[in-house]
């Protein structure tokens, strides 16, 4: 059963990685669309931060899952901060 766990868990990282990586290409390349970096940070941070609360799942004193877990919810509102504007 653990394998199945793993698939879906590698799906979800793939269904925000790989759009963030576009959306990022894709903002560099216009200046128009600069906005569109921010929207990848923040799917990429969400992507760290389900890393994070897995390795929580896996072991609570791991010191990755605190930093990644504060490290991505500082992006989400950094990034949100600067699309608001």
């Amino acid at each position: 059963m653990k394998r199945g766990r793993d698939t879906v868990k590698r799906k979800y990282k793939a269904m925000m990685v790989i759009p963030a990586t576009l959306l990022a290409m894709f903002a560099l390349m216009n200046d128009q669309y600069y906005w569109l970096l921010y929207v990848a940070f923040i799917l990429t941070s969400l992507n760290l931060l389900m890393m994070g609360i897995q390795a929580f799942q896996e072991n609570k004193k791991s010191p990755f899952a605190y930093c990644g877990t504060v490290l991505a919810i500082l992006v989400i509102f950094l990034s949100l901060k600067e699309l608001l504007n």
